[in-house]
Parts: C-alpha cells; structure tokens; sequence
C-alpha cells in the first residue's frame, strides 16, 4: 500500500530503493510532480522525493532503472521541498542524508539542540 487508510491524509513525498541482487547491478531514480511545484528533480536510492511539512500531494511519479553508476537521468538538484518544523529537524536531516550518503544507519533521535 502506498497511502494511509481511511485517514484522509495525503501522500506528500516517497523513498524508493532496490534490494537484493537488483541493487547490486542498478541504481533506481524517480521523480514526482508536486502539487504547486510540478517536476521535480530525481531523487536516487532511497533518498526524499516530494514534499515535507506543506501538506501538497504527489500528483505524478516517474522512475527509472539505470546500471550501477551510471548517469542521471536528468538533474539531481531538487529532489525534495522542506519544511522542518524546529531547527532540530532540520539537523535530523542533513545528519541523515550524510549517514545514508555514506553507507550509514539512519539516526532515530538527537539530543535537545541548544
């Protein structure tokens, strides 16, 4: 399933990713149109597509297989339009896509930011 049930809610961004042999051989990109934004940039292996924090639905998704390491299929850039609602979040964030840039668990919880 790719959405909530029965809680009216609406999906707003994805994260796709291969396992198993697949993953060994392919890199999978996609990409989404977003309420108010349109296309956005390719996201790639797991990583944010769409939005956070502005309530906009996924209107269209595109995805693509491509051998491992190859090229892009188009620009990278911005994949993903956030909205982090405390400077913790936002930390959460960018400590997360460097983890998972380098092969790392995500983290699940930080220390209160002062």
């Amino acid at each position: 399933m790719s959405r909530t049930q029965g809680q009216s809610l609406r999906l707003e961004a994805i994260q796709i990713e291969l396992t198993g042999e697949m993953a060994n051989h392919y890199d999978v990109y996609y990409r989404v149109h977003a309420q108010n934004y349109g296309w956005l940039d390719w996201a790639k292996n797991g990583s944010i597509a769409g939005t956070t924090g502005h309530g906009f639905h996924l209107e269209g998704i595109q995805i693509c297989l491509v051998a491992k390491n190859g090229p892009a299929p188009g620009a990278t850039d911005t994949p993903v339009i956030q909205t982090f609602d405390s400077y913790e979040a936002g930390v959460m964030y960018a400590v997360n896509r460097n983890r998972r840039e380098n092969g790392l668990a995500y983290v699940t919880g930080l220390p209160k930011l002062h």
